[in-house]
């Protein structure tokens, strides 16, 4: 029986795996990358990446969810100013 692990170490662990799943798509483009690709830069086993995406097509949603999210701070009103302000340090 494996062992219980805890969801904020999965939350993690999928991080990490869609941190390293974006530099494989950066580096193949989206139609050249495969599963196996991302287990082999990961260090990972087929179970364990099926375990956290479906498919090729989950990563790739998952990395792109990912990216969203870093950038939504961007668009959340602060002290430092409008959103424009905020925006505008963008570019």
């Amino acid at each position: 029986m494996a062992p219980k692990v805890s969801e904020e170490y999965k939350k993690q662990r999928k991080k990490k795996l869609v941190e390293i799943a974006k530099k494989v798509f950066i580096k193949k483009g989206f139609v050249h990358t495969s599963m196996q690709d991302i287990m082999d830069k990961a260090g990972i086993s087929r179970g364990t990446l099926y375990s956290y995406f479906d498919n090729i097509e989950d990563v790739f949603l998952e990395v792109l969810k990912y990216d969203d999210q870093k950038d939504i701070q961007y668009f959340v009103p602060s002290d430092e100013g409008s959103i424009w302000l905020q925006l505008k340090k963008l570019g």
